[in-house]
């Protein structure tokens, strides 16, 4: 993750903003965390799993809400 963490520098690399830099690794980190949590392709650890809610949170809260409240409505 520590790769992801430098946002310029993808901003640099990419040419993207890096708002939407942010959204993304936020979404990742969710995702992947969601598949820790459930154990879904990836061995259950809710540990982990915590620690990438966490992280997607410190990236973008208001996508990490989101995608939280689809979960909570069954939605994804």
């Amino acid at each position: 993750l520590t790769l992801l963490e430098n946002i310029e520098e993808i901003k640099d690399a990419t040419d993207c903003l890096p708002i939407f830099i942010s959204k993304g690794i936020a979404m990742g980190c969710f995702y992947y965390a969601r598949c820790l949590h459930i154990g879904q392709g990836v061995k259950k650890d809710k540990d982990l799993a915590q620690t990438y809610y966490s992280k997607a949170f410190q990236f973008d809260g208001t996508v990490t809400q989101r995608l939280q409240d689809m979960v909570t409505h069954g939605v994804i």
